[in-house]
């Protein structure tokens, strides 16, 4: 066993301090420079008759003599506790023990553990030293003091200085490697180390380092590093799709306005306050004070330097950065990987992949992933609503040659054939074509649209995946555009299958008697097997009915934001599904179970058709039973909940379908009650497209566009009107094959949704 003591700058002065060839001696090491750094001890004061073992044992037992002289009575007890330290002290170079108490920061009370008190050092204990636990070692110690960590059976002396926690290179070996460094800590999985008075050093750096083993790209970020290989394609393919991007986006940014670029940004910071816990600007500043700064690769520098000017300059004067300037930052935030990614149109599943470091590397990849996310939906977005109307336009000059396409807008489509966007999401925004006044107002989202980045630092599940992993694959919506160009958005197959799935688990759960009382997360929904079975991860208790309405509006509050597309009023029927549950019947009467069954076939979760379908049989079933009973307008029906469907209905493009023949005395004007509105969706819905035409509008033949006009108009009073006819005739054998034809409408389609080809079948 060799002790050497070598010279380190320490506090403004120079002093000397232990290596030893043996991390077993570790506690004589550890606790000899504890005493040497807080000015307790002196190796220049060394006798050269004593070794340094020899010297630092006599110096210990030493002072645990004066603090029994002082603090204890001198008996037979004593003395032999004294006895007993000094012991202690001789074996500090072959090795001691204490014993932490697990979940705490406490230790067992034992001898050894008691001589670290008497001397007052601060003795701490942790599983490993990494940026996991220096929270925590941070918390306990001041500001400058120095303290001895138990560590895996080991001792480490640790300071703590401008909020870093540092350990002293006490192992000869380290040492004789990188003979500058004094001290080391821990950032973004590497060890960094710095000189005795914590200035830069230029020692070895152990580096995590993520090599691909299909390229010889390395990336020092897991995201990025699994981003990578999400999509691996060749260097030359990637580049030109890159090029492309790149150049499409810069272009996009340097015409979007002042006020989009800073939502953009914006977002950035958000995400980047979500997985690390902080804002760029204190991550920034806590950057600049501590080692990482001293270590980091000057292009990162730059790109962070340049990222803090940004934001100064979005904040303070709404001034928007060039696309130089900000693609530069992308490109240094992804590794090289930004925009060349040839992902699905659901989104940024590679961001699930790894646990988020504290780190300023890590702070600026989210910051640039969630950034370029951003900007590349809005980028589609506008696109695919150039791509619209020049479609519109298209299908104008077939149908009428004297029409003349813009040059510029067949540029656009032009721009649009065969380029795969890296990581788009096919959203667009747009407005109802029925006018304010009659269109009902739409709820706040209450919850924020959860990103598998947002969630990557949660553990892993066996068998199982998070709602918000699931889905970032999945393509919930699309859009469809309607007679007079307005953009909507319909669930697509997937979208409706997830849905429900999820609904009748919840409805299942109620009916047997237990509830949630609205208590429940987006995290605590889980997936199994590819979406099969959707569940709720959390312990039910006895329902009650404001317990079970609770957590119906929690479903569809909770599924918005993953269904909903900025700037669109919808999706069809989730609000009103919202409000239909506020008339949940009371749990014992004869009317629950109806109204789950309402509710588990709900309009929202239905494509248009079926809906169509739907008032078109129940139309028929209420004719018959008025024919029967001579009831020229039915008297079940004369009755309306919330009245005003007739003002929609007076307005184009319904107009020519509700005034029809209006002059003719055989011909019903329609009425604010239920009867009546049947009639005119059955009646709408058959004659529509005959009736409806608008002006510079090809004509159409797909009736799927009507659907989804009455869905979103006049919604929710369909609904209402729906439940209203299930009570009404409750079970009549009619009625029942009725609503089967209508559940099942959607059946058929399962297994062309599961092989993928969803997505181009339409709806």
């Amino acid at each position: 066993m060799r002790y050497t003591a070598r010279e380190m700058e320490f506090m403004g002065g120079s002093t000397k301090v232990l290596v030893c060839n043996d991390r077993a001696a570790s506690a004589l090491t550890s606790l000899s420079n504890w005493l040497v750094l807080n000015n307790e001890a002196n190796f220049d004061s060394r006798e050269p008759k004593f070794t340094v073992a020899q010297f630092m044992e006599r110096l210990i037992s030493g002072k645990i003599l004066n603090w029994h002289k002082n603090n204890v009575l001198p008996t037979p007890e004593s003395q032999r506790i004294v006895v007993e330290y000094f012991d202690i002290t001789k074996r500090l170079c072959t090795g001691i023990k204490v014993n932490p108490v697990a979940g705490t920061a406490k230790f067992e009370d034992s001898r050894e553990y008691d001589l670290f008190r008497i001397l007052g050092v601060p003795l701490l204990h942790a599983p490993a030293f990494n940026e996991q636990v220096f929270p925590s070692l941070q918390e306990q110690l001041e500001p400058g003091q120095i303290g001895i960590l138990y560590l895996n059976g080991e001792f480490n002396t640790i300071c703590k200085h401008n909020g870093t926690v540092y350990m002293l290179v006490e192992d000869e070996a380290l040492h004789k490697k990188n003979p500058s460094a004094s001290w080391k800590t821990m950032v973004d999985e590497k060890e960094i180390f710095v000189a005795g008075d914590f200035s830069y050093t230029r020692a070895h750096i152990n580096q995590k380092v993520y090599k691909c083993s299909k390229c010889l790209e390395e990336f020092c970020t897991e995201i990025n590093y699994e981003r990578h290989l999400e999509a691996h394609v060749p260097t030359s393919k990637a580049a030109l799709n890159r090029s492309w991007n790149k150049d499409a986006f810069a272009k996009y940014w340097d015409q979007i306005s002042d006020e989009d670029a800073y939502s953009i940004l914006s977002d950035g910071d958000q995400t980047v306050e979500k997985s690390h816990g902080l804002p760029v600007d204190p991550i920034f500043k806590k950057w600049i004070l501590g080692p990482e700064f001293l270590v980091t690769p000057p292009e990162v520098r730059d790109a962070l330097k340049q990222l803090k000017q940004l934001k100064h300059l979005m904040e303070m004067k709404r001034e928007k950065p060039s696309s130089d300037v900000l693609l530069g930052i992308l490109k240094v935030g992804s590794e090289g990987t930004f925009f060349s990614t040839n992902l699905p149109e659901g989104g940024f599943s590679f961001v699930e992949a790894g646990k988020s470091q504290n780190t300023t590397r890590t702070m600026l990849t989210y910051f640039s992933l969630r950034v370029e996310e951003v900007l590349a939906k809005k980028w589609y977005t506008e696109k695919m609503v150039q791509a619209n109307v020049v479609m519109e336009e298209l299908l104008d000059e077939i149908t009428d040659p004297s029409q003349e396409l813009a040059s510029a807008n067949i540029e656009n489509v032009e721009d649009l054939e065969g380029k795969d966007i890296a990581s788009i999401v096919s959203e667009t925004s747009t407005s109802s074509h029925v006018s304010d006044d009659v269109v009902h107002t739409e709820e706040k989202d209450e919850e924020r649209k959860l990103l598998p980045a947002d969630i990557a630092h949660l553990p892993e599940l066996l068998g199982e995946e998070y709602f918000p992993n699931f889905v970032s694959r999945k393509r919930l919506v699309r859009l469809f555009t309607l007679f007079n160009k307005d953009i909507v958005t319909v669930l697509t197959r997937t979208g409706r299958k997830i849905a429900k799935r999820l609904l009748n688990y919840i409805l299942k759960v109620h009916k047997a008697g237990h509830c949630w009382n609205g208590e429940w997360s987006i995290l605590d929904i889980r997936v199994r097997g590819d979406g099969a079975t959707l569940i709720i991860d959390k312990m039910a208790v006895n329902a009650t009915k404001d317990g079970i309405v609770a957590d119906l509006q929690k479903f569809i509050v909770l599924l918005r934001p993953y269904y909903k597309i900025e700037g669109i009023k919808g999706p069809a029927y989730f609000d009103e599904f919202h409000s239909d549950v506020m008339s949940l019947p009371e749990l014992e009467s004869e009317k629950f179970e109806i109204f789950q069954k309402f509710l588990a076939d709900h309009m929202a979760f239905l494509p248009p058709a079926s809906t169509s379908n739907l008032l078109e049989r129940l139309f028929r079933l209420c004719d018959d039973a008025r024919r029967q009973n001579a009831d020229f307008e039915y008297r079940p029906l004369r009755r309306l909940d919330r009245v005003g469907w007739t003002k929609i209905g007076a307005i184009m493009p319904y107009n020519k379908v509700f005034h029809y023949d209006e002059a003719s005395s055989s011909i019903e004007t329609y009425k604010d009650h239920y009867w009546d509105l049947l009639r005119f969706v059955r009646n709408f819905s058959n004659h529509g497209l005959k009736y409806t035409q608008i002006d510079g509008v090809q004509s159409i033949e797909d009736p799927v566009i009507l659907d989804i006009m009455v869905a979103y108009d006049l919604g929710r009073f369909i609904t209402k009107l729906v439940l209203h006819v299930l009570y009404v005739f409750e079970k009549p054998e009619r009625l029942v094959s009725t609503w089967n034809a209508y559940k099942t409408s959607d059946d058929a389609t399962e297994e062309i949704d599961e092989d993928g080809t969803e997505e181009n079948e339409g709806i």
